[in-house]
């Protein structure tokens, strides 16, 4: 299963509470939203850090939005994102490069009473020689689809319960050490979208742990036009290179955005929680 993750700094708070909604949702299949999995999770994802040897801990809150029991299963997942910012969740196997085995989940199974919460305890048990890197994971909460899990009660004989497939991942990392990112540009060129030409970046990131870019970039087109456009804050994952869209602040109203006239020269620096990459380029 796919899905884009969109993760976010509080500088465009009104943007990213959208865009924390949409990453809730992005693991539910068509139709299933105000069905029967009205599970929620706080917060959307985890960025943690540890020395080897040392065990980290956390706790994911979950809540029950029905007026009704809710019985979920938990499992810890490993995922892979490509270029354009898709990730996908595997399966219970562990890949090569897992680092599944430090982990440490509450329970697997969790029963929720209706409009409940409950704080969910996970635990990081890095080994001491672990090197600096970045374990990567996720939590994957779906519906139990056995009637028997969780405890026993009595269901109303109007409600009809039918198996849905629904989950939410909640993604984490966790930099081990002092592994840091490092990202350089690439490329950057214009794309074709539902409004019109947008600049979109390349970036690598030859560091060791994920890097997070945000801030915000200035252009000039041929006809004289000025753009500003902010950075969304897809993470690179350490090793690997990824596309970062530009997009118009999306407070800004619609009839002051004037469309771009190639070529667009683009300029600015593109900050990461360790620092710049500086951009120059001409879009065409």
């Amino acid at each position: 299963m796919k899905l884009n993750v969109f993760e976010c700094r509080p500088v465009w708070l009104k943007f990213l509470r959208a865009v924390g909604l949409l990453l809730m949702m992005a693991l539910l299949p068509r139709g299933v939203l105000g069905a029967d999995f009205a599970v929620g999770v706080a917060p959307p994802h985890f960025e943690l850090r540890g020395e080897p040897g040392s065990v980290v801990r956390d706790v994911l809150l979950m809540l029950n939005t029905a007026n009704e029991f809710g019985d979920y299963r938990v499992r810890s997942a490993d995922w892979s994102m490509d270029e354009n910012g898709g990730v996908t969740i595997h399966g219970p196997e562990l890949l090569e490069s897992s680092c599944r085995p430090w982990v440490r989940i509450e329970r697997h199974k969790v029963s929720l009473e209706p409009l409940g919460r409950r704080n969910y305890r996970f635990e990081i048990h890095i080994p001491e020689n672990a090197a600096e890197t970045e374990c990567r994971f996720a939590l994957l909460i779906s519906q139990a689809l056995d009637e028997n899990v969780g405890i026993d009660r009595e269901r109303s004989q109007n409600s009809i319960r039918m198996p849905i497939a629904a989950q939410i991942a909640v993604i984490v990392y966790v930099a081990v050490g002092d592994a840091q990112p490092e990202l350089t540009f690439l490329s950057a060129g214009l794309e074709d979208g539902d409004k019109g030409l947008l600049p979109a970046l390349h970036l690598s990131n030859r560091g060791r742990a994920h890097g997070r870019p945000f801030g915000s970039l200035e252009g000039v087109d041929a006809a004289g036009n000025r753009h500003e456009f902010i950075v969304t804050p897809s993470p690179i994952l350490a090793g690997s290179s990824g596309r970062v869209p530009l997009l118009y602040d999306p407070s800004l109203p619609t009839e002051r955005i004037v469309p771009i006239v190639p070529p667009l020269e683009l300029k600015g620096d593109v900050e990461y929680e360790q620092g710049l990459v500086p951009i120059e380029a001409r879009l065409n």
